[in-house]
């Protein structure tokens, strides 16, 4: 039977994956190709049965399957191209590609990064990192990454940041963040590798007391024109209904905490600040008043031109709030309070270094899966 088919009847009703791995371990390496291409061409149900197939095969069809991924499948690669496309190619397409895989290509991976030729070595750092997390490198390579990391921050340099959401503490006093958001093992990273762990921010691993549940990483950035800032993709979107209790709390170690979000589509936004555990002013625009505090001294007053013609039985019913103000943005809201993220350039005064940190004592940053950029 030819491998393609061979791997093809993976997807049969009632297949059996141990049956399939004892007929591919005849096949040497050939089997490697067909095995990749179906990951990259099958649907999600294809890929959960081949991943489960992985740990199955023998070590010396897992090796091919890794030295083929790498070969042919790495960023810059157009393997498995059609005309206009690039399945193969790219970081994205690899990392895509990887995601599919899982981790049961890490012992493979591993003896490659170990004893493979050098640039299938460099390759499998990238791969290993993406499938199985700092957990499944070496203690060399987490040394290396961590000295690597050491070097870009002596010449790290601002830059703009994400604007959609994220909290502000004064950098005088942002140490108090780690306890009030309940933060723990963190570790010095750059301005790079903090934002691209948004993409992987999320694990859910058997916690030291005995439960299963989300853990999450947090970064807190250098001090920004006198300000950190903290970005946690999940997190800070699951706070954005409880927005005002979170800063009280951080405000209440740091002397000031400020909350700014807008989703994806920016018909929701709020932005507020806290000061001494309390928050001081505050806009929202889904709750009912939109306002909390009276308006702050840059903020403008509202203009009621564009209500248009309202009788006085509206205004009876509904009237105005009259803490309304002009601000309703984010970014004017930042800009006044502390710093506008996508406003920060080369030449934002930047001190110390950005931090990494995690929700959940004890978990460690090695379960956490990604390729991040340094």
């Amino acid at each position: 039977m030819e491998i393609d088919e061979l791997v093809g009847r993976l997807t049969d009703p009632g297949a059996d994956g141990a049956d399939l791995a004892a007929a591919l371990a005849g096949s040497g390496g050939a089997a490697a190709p067909a095995l990749l291409r179906a990951f990259r061409r099958g649907g999600p149900r294809t890929a959960r049965l081949l991943t489960g197939l992985l740990p199955r095969l023998d070590d010396a069809l897992l090796n091919a399957v890794a030295v083929a991924l790498l070969t042919d499948h790495h960023p810059g690669s157009t393997a498995g191209s059609t005309p206009g496309t690039a399945h193969g190619a790219g970081a994205a397409g690899f990392e895509t590609l990887l995601e599919r895989i899982g981790p049961g290509l890490v012992p493979a991976l591993q003896r490659v990064r170990a004893d493979g030729r050098p640039p299938l070595r460099r390759r499998a750092l990238h791969a290993l990192a993406a499938v199985g997390g700092a957990g499944a490198l070496s203690d060399r390579d987490r040394a290396l990454v961590e000295r690597l990391i050491r070097v870009k921050l002596t010449a790290e340099r601002p830059r703009p940041l994400p604007d959609h959401w994220w909290i502000a503490v004064p950098g005088d006093r942002y140490e108090g963040v780690f306890e009030a958001l309940g933060l723990h093992d963190r570790v010095p990273v750059t301005l790079e590798l903090g934002l691209s762990v948004r993409r992987h921010d999320t694990h859910y691993p058997d916690l030291p007391d005995g439960s299963h549940g989300a853990v999450h990483r947090v970064f807190v950035t250098p001090e920004l024109a006198g300000w950190r800032l903290v970005y946690a993709e999940t997190p800070i979107a699951e706070m954005q209904w409880w927005p005002h209790d979170t800063i009280a709390r951080i405000s209440a170690v740091c002397g000031q905490a400020q909350f700014f979000h807008r989703d994806a589509h920016g018909d929701s936004t709020i932005w507020a600040v806290a000061v001494d555990g309390r928050v001081r002013r505050g806009y929202w625009s889904d709750a009912t008043p939109e306002w909390t505090g009276a308006p702050l001294p840059w903020e403008e007053p509202a203009d009621d031109s564009d209500l248009g013609e309202l009788d006085d039985d509206a205004y009876a019913e509904e009237p105005l709030d009259p803490n309304r103000a002009a601000t309703v943005g984010i970014t004017t809201a930042a800009r006044q309070l502390s710093v506008d993220p996508a406003s920060v350039s080369a030449d934002t005064p930047m001190r110390g270094h950005g931090w990494l940190a995690v929700t959940a004592a004890g978990v460690g940053h090695g379960p956490f899966a990604g390729a991040l950029r340094i």
